[in-house]
């Protein structure tokens, strides 16, 4: 039941037409985006995903964008779902918000 619900949450979640992100809006975006369902972006989140806390210290831009757009190629075996679907402009503001976990 758990993993339908992971499930259930990523499937449903997009970015809403419109919307823009910005550092001081982070949690709300990577809560639309469903991280949080698998990932522990600061005080909560899943554990299904690695927590994201350092995310932006480790990866540049470029491995983010990978991780976002073709998780299976780097790990065929993940569960992360494949964001290439989003507009190239929501994904460049993700990895911003990604970048700010530092």
């Amino acid at each position: 039941m758990h993993k339908f619900m992971v499930w259930l949450v990523i499937l449903t979640s997009t970015v809403l037409p419109g919307h823009t992100v910005a550092a001081a809006d982070f949690d709300p975006v990577m809560l639309i985006q469903g991280c949080r369902a698998c990932h522990i972006i600061g005080a909560g989140g899943g554990t299904l995903g690695p927590p994201l806390k350092g995310i932006g210290r480790r990866l540049n831009p470029q491995q983010l964008h990978r991780r976002l757009v073709e998780p299976q190629q780097l790990n065929p075996e993940t569960q992360m779902p494949d964001y290439s679907h989003l507009p190239e402009r929501d994904i460049d503001q993700l990895i911003r918000a990604l970048q700010q976990l530092r």
